[in-house]
């Protein structure tokens, strides 16, 4: 979550699958979780972590619970805009969703 919504934007961060492609069937039950990092030794403020880790934080939470089969996009992307409301309450700075949905960043 340290990279950039260049890099990772949150559509790339949404359809991110942990089963890897080439897993055989039958080990794919044994996947039970997924690990979201986020390196902080270069982020300067909890604000700019903030900032990089929300919204998404809640992608990756989506496809840790989602079957892919069952993932909606558009649909998380309505349900973003109550989470962003809390999160504004909390005091959480976050990026903003056009900007976390930009390839370029922008």
């Amino acid at each position: 979550m340290d990279y950039s919504y260049k890099d990772i934007s949150l559509k790339r961060a949404y359809d991110f699958d942990p089963i890897p492609k080439n897993l055989d069937g039958q080990y794919h039950d044994r996947i039970i979780g997924m690990g979201c990092q986020m390196w902080g030794e270069w982020i300067p403020t909890s604000g700019y972590m903030d900032f990089m880790t929300f919204p998404r934080i809640a992608a990756y939470a989506e496809v840790g619970w989602t079957k892919v089969e069952r993932k909606d996009f558009e649909g998380f992307l309505k349900s973003l805009s109550i989470m962003s409301d809390i999160w504004s309450v909390k005091g959480i700075l976050t990026a903003p969703i056009e900007e976390a949905l930009s390839e370029d960043g922008k």
